[in-house]
């Protein structure tokens, strides 16, 4: 199994710190990074500005293409269900998070509580949680 790209999930965190937020994302392929996003604590009530699904975005606009295959996504904060469809749907197949945020967000189920199933019959995701944990635990405490 690949390991994380520490520095990825460096960069995601320092687009969060740039808009004060917790929630920053990066695609890379490899170690190098091609696309960055961050969202505010407000922007959690549009669904189609989740962060990852930012990034995806700026990526696919960037290469002018929607198959995203041999990227992988990281994300400081534990990805949604639709940021998980969205990732399935631009071909990604592994997303790294940061922190699980069951203490800081009760009302999101955790992964263990979800079943991604339903977004994909053929296509296998790998959705690897604690890459740079407590970073990431410290930018969630610091902006909300």
């Amino acid at each position: 199994m690949p390991r994380p790209a520490k520095q990825v999930m460096r960069a995601a965190i320092e687009a969060a710190e740039d808009v004060q937020t917790p929630f920053g994302a990066a695609l890379a392929m490899g170690e190098e990074v091609f696309a960055t996003a961050a969202c505010t604590l407000s922007d959690l009530n549009e669904t189609d500005k989740y962060v990852e699904i930012e990034a995806i975005r700026k990526l696919r606009d960037v290469l002018l293409k929607n198959d995203l295959s041999g990227f992988t996504l990281y994300t400081t904060c534990e990805p949604s269900d639709k940021s998980v469809k969205a990732a399935v749907e631009a071909n990604i197949s592994r997303i790294y998070f940061g922190c699980s945020h069951p203490e800081f967000f009760r009302f999101i189920p955790t992964l263990k509580d979800r079943n991604y199933s339903r977004y994909y019959e053929e296509h296998t995701i790998s959705i690897t949680g604690g890459v740079l944990d407590l970073e990431c635990r410290k930018l969630i405490k610091r902006f909300t």
